[in-house]
């Protein structure tokens, strides 16, 4: 006789299917635990909506990483995460955006006046270039 082992499951807060422990996700220094299916999910939108990543447990602070996401999202969509912590990071007061119209990109007063300190004067093309090279500042 053959004893059946099976894998080992926990339930997704979210959904609350239970779910073989390889396919779960967690949030670093936390106890919930979320499918790959709902975390792709909750990662997603708030990429859609240009918010930054946070747990999806009520009342938790906690940011995600674009690390710990390796695993539920395509590399386009881990770009974007790190995108936008990047522009997170910056200070309201210090948002500036790229003039050229095809472009819109979040960028660091302060690191633009140290970048270029005329940087109104004939910058589309400049600041396209930086923003291309991945060079947006804090």
């Amino acid at each position: 006789m053959r004893l059946k082992v099976s894998n080992p499951s926990v339930s997704c807060v979210i959904c609350l299917e239970d779910t073989d422990v390889g396919q779960i996700f967690l949030v670093d220094g936390w106890l919930q635990r979320y499918c790959f299916f709902c975390m792709k999910q909750h990662v997603e939108v708030k990429l859609l909506h240009g918010m930054v990543h946070k747990c999806p447990h009520e009342g938790c602070k906690s940011e995600l990483v674009a690390d710990s996401c390796q695993k539920l999202l395509t590399p386009k969509s881990i770009e974007t995460m790190n995108q936008r912590i990047k522009e997170a990071s910056i200070p309201v007061a210090n948002n500036v955006y790229c003039p050229n119209p095809r472009c819109s990109a979040l960028m660091s007063k302060k690191w633009l006046e140290g970048y270029c300190a005329r940087w109104w004067v004939g910058a589309e093309e400049l600041l396209c270039s930086v923003v291309a090279g991945g060079e947006l500042g804090g």
